[in-house]
């Protein structure tokens, strides 16, 4: 149970969904209609996801062995690692998680012969190590490094696909169009609302992050200065949303405006509200939920589209 609860499986149940129902319904719906077959089969797709996966576990792990200090004083009802689980035990999770992840990416590179896989799969968890143990705690590359690792969950899926892009894009420009164009949105929201969610939780968790000497954005520039930079990601998202909203309505796609609209939107508004007035702890606690909830509907906006069809 608490192992579980350590790999954050909620959030790698979402990590799974997006990119089965992006690999599924938008790339391979998509170079289907245009006659192509995908590189990736249902087999190695599933390798790419189980990767993934592991590689987001090994990267809880690691972070929360990296933060005991921090979550003794900032979530001590929620600490796993020095609490349930020992400092050891949880060092042999990590390894386990990346060597399982290693082997999902060896099968991979049998099948596909291409290059960049068992490289990519090394920086990531590099890159998830020194987050960790050092990126974290810097002025928002901390932040910009989980961001960007959020936005990977997509590109992550196409990349297997890239030999295709100049005969697709040459062949059946529509079906180009629709892929890189779901798969830009998809990377975009998802970049904007994490760096967003990032710094209020920066702005939450203020207390135990100058106790282990960290210079995140608040602990720098303050409170004041963290709500405006968090404001123009939110802004920025918002914007950006509104735009995808604009396109659905010249299209005629009204059940899909009215989700974007109601669902994320709308939610995007209210918390910039809430930003203005938060103060507490338990405030930025509440708009940090907030900001989660408008991932959330902005990653189940594509079952909607696989609904409604």
């Amino acid at each position: 149970m608490y192992l579980f609860r350590l790999i954050r499986w909620p959030n790698l149940v979402i990590v799974l969904l997006t990119q089965y129902l992006l690999y599924r319904y938008v790339l391979v719906t998509q170079l289907e209609s245009a006659n192509f077959s995908p590189t990736l089969n249902m087999l190695d797709f599933c390798a790419l996801t189980l990767a993934t996966l592991f590689t987001a576990a090994a990267g809880y792990v690691i972070n929360d062995i990296y933060d005991q200090v921090i979550d003794a004083l900032n979530k001590p009802e929620r600490m796993i690692v020095g609490k349930h689980l020992s400092e050891k035990a949880a060092y042999r999770w990590y390894i386990g998680f990346m060597l399982a992840g290693l082997l999902c990416i060896n099968w991979l590179n049998t099948r596909t012969g291409a290059w960049f896989w068992l490289p990519g799969y090394i920086l990531a968890n590099l890159m998830m190590y020194w987050y960790s143990r050092s990126w974290k705690k810097k002025i928002l590359i901390g932040n910009f490094v989980v961001a960007l690792f959020c936005a990977l969950v997509a590109v992550v899926v196409v990349v297997g696909e890239s030999g295709y892009w100049p005969d697709l894009m040459q062949e059946a420009p529509v079906p180009y169009i629709n892929i890189i164009g779901t798969f830009t949105a998809y990377t975009t929201f998802a970049f904007l609302s994490t760096m967003y969610r990032e710094i209020v939780k920066d702005m939450e968790d203020v207390y135990g992050d100058e106790v282990d000497n960290c210079r995140t954005l608040p602990i720098v520039f303050g409170i004041k200065k963290s709500k405006t930079i968090a404001a123009f990601f939110a802004i920025s998202l918002l914007l950006t949303t509104i735009f995808g909203a604009y396109l659905l309505y010249i299209t005629g796609r009204f059940v899909q405006l009215g989700y974007i609209l109601v669902g994320v939107v709308i939610p995007i508004k209210i918390s910039l509200l809430l930003l203005g007035k938060a103060q507490s702890v338990r405030e930025f606690h509440q708009l940090s939920t907030l900001t989660k909830l408008i991932m959330l509907g902005g990653i189940l906006y594509l079952l909607l589209e696989v609904w409604v069809g």
